[in-house]
């Protein structure tokens, strides 16, 4: 049901979303609550381990190899790290160390 606000417009009062709805909507949010947490618990996750890739290059440049025995992470998800740290302006690719790059961080976000 919608009834007139103050400045004339119209406006949805609670009692007017069926409670049908309402019901779909709790039973929809019980029914995704696994994965939403799921979801929270890998995020978690990763900024646990973006922290640590950031903790072993506040040290000095690192290239992935030894980025990643440092942490004790698998090289690809470094490597991933790396590129996105990269994206968002926080680690710059620097010289190759023989087959690798070094990587630096530019600051301490």
């Amino acid at each position: 049901m919608k009834k007139p606000g103050d400045n004339g417009t119209l406006e949805r009062t609670k009692e007017s979303v069926p409670s049908e709805k309402k019901a779909a909507l709790k039973e929809l949010r019980r029914e995704r609550a696994a994965s939403i947490e799921a979801a929270g618990a890998r995020l978690k996750e990763q900024r646990r381990e973006i922290a640590l890739v950031k903790k072993a290059l506040s040290r000095g440049p690192g290239t992935v190899p030894e980025t990643a025995r440092e942490t004790g992470l698998e090289p690809a998800r470094v490597l991933y790290y790396m590129a996105t740290l990269m994206k968002y302006g926080e680690v710059r690719e620097e010289d190759k160390d023989g087959p690798y790059f070094r990587y630096s961080l530019l600051s301490n976000r």
